[in-house]
């Protein structure tokens, strides 16, 4: 007997029957014979899912029959709840960005050994990813830009922070523009992008820094002035010139010389043509950091006063007794006040013309 389709869970009786022969020939014999018929396994699933990398899928809508379950799969992450009609599949992180299959397999517990297979698929998503390298120095008033290999993401929207005083533009891209405020000086401005899911990992998000070190401006001050006489120097006290952040080089207009030109208390050497004007010295302070060649100046006068000239032209005899008045013009005198004295044993008179 080959058993068909719809004879599955019968019972199919055969039934003998012997006809006699001769003067029997009206009598009749009969027996049957019984099959039972198994019916054969069956699995049978549709659909599909996408998961997040860390999250689980729980099966439903599996029909099994005639059988006993037992799912199976060929991804990186464990299933439970194996010999159930609702299995759950836990995604594991080298599954990210593939495909899992489950395979449901009903093996026959009857005489129906034979074995029926269904399978469903699961898409996994990968989490988002964020990552930088290196770091940079840029000088305050200055704007860094990152290099493109200077930061990567996958799977998720871009967005960058910063807790820096300063601004950031192309804030959604891999390539951001910092932008140094003066008060960001002698600090470390952390620029944080964060990368946000776009699939079916949502809200989930992942982060990387990149720090910019920000170096000050050179900065130089002078304060005061100072008066000599023009055969005279002056050498800047400590505290009237102060710097940071640079190197000094101090320069001048005048016609003398100066020593000490890369310090703080240079010496200026005053010479005759610098006489009855004002000699200024100029501090260059030249930033020795990113900021270089930035440079910052300040300025120190010096008074340069004229030596006091006398002049007395002509010459006379007298006899003892007389006296001589020095003529209008003879005698001339520039930058001070004069007095006139003899060496004889006479007296003078108006001393003071």
């Amino acid at each position: 007997y080959a058993a068909a389709t719809n004879d599955a869970n019968t019972v199919v009786t055969l039934t003998m029957t012997a006809t006699g022969t001769l003067a029997c020939s009206s009598e009749i014999a009969t027996a049957t014979y019984k099959i039972a018929v198994d019916s054969v396994p069956l699995a049978l699933i549709s659909g599909s899912a996408t998961i997040c990398q860390n999250a689980n899928k729980q099966i439903t809508g599996a029909i099994a029959r005639n059988g006993s379950i037992l799912w199976t799969h060929n991804g990186q992450g464990s299933i439970t709840g194996d010999n159930t009609l609702t299995p759950t599949y836990h995604a594991g992180a080298l599954d990210a960005n593939g495909v899992v299959t489950l395979t449901m397999t009903v093996t026959g517990t009857t005489t129906c050994t034979n074995q029926s297979t269904a399978t469903y698929t699961i898409y996994v998503d990968p989490v988002p990813q964020a990552s930088t390298n290196g770091s940079a120095t840029i000088c305050q008033n200055a704007t860094y830009t990152l290099a493109p290999v200077e930061a990567t993401q996958q799977y998720g929207s871009i967005l960058w922070t910063h807790n820096g005083l300063g601004s950031i533009t192309g804030a959604n891209t891999l390539s951001p523009s910092y932008a140094a405020h003066a008060s960001d000086a002698g600090g470390v401005v952390t620029l944080t992008m964060t990368v946000t899911s776009t699939n079916t990992c949502t809200g989930q998000t992942d982060q990387a820094t990149y720090n910019i070190s920000i170096d000050h401006l050179p900065t130089a001050t002078a304060g005061g002035s100072k008066a000599i006489c023009q055969d005279n120097s002056y050498t800047l006290q400590s505290g009237e010139a102060t710097q940071s952040y640079g190197s000094v080089n101090w320069m001048h207009n005048g016609a003398g010389s100066l020593t000490g030109s890369g310090s703080l208390t240079p010496t200026y050497n005053a010479a005759a043509g610098d006489a009855a004007g004002i000699v200024t010295l100029t501090m260059t302070v030249t930033g020795t950091n990113t900021c270089n060649p930035q440079n910052s100046k300040a300025y120190y006068s010096i008074q340069v006063d004229p030596l006091p000239q006398v002049d007395v032209t002509g010459a006379v005899s007298i006899c003892k007794g007389t006296s001589h008045p020095i003529p209008a013009g003879a005698a001339t005198y520039t930058n001070g006040t004069y007095a006139w004295t003899h060496s004889g044993l006479g007296n003078i008179s108006s001393g003071n013309s």
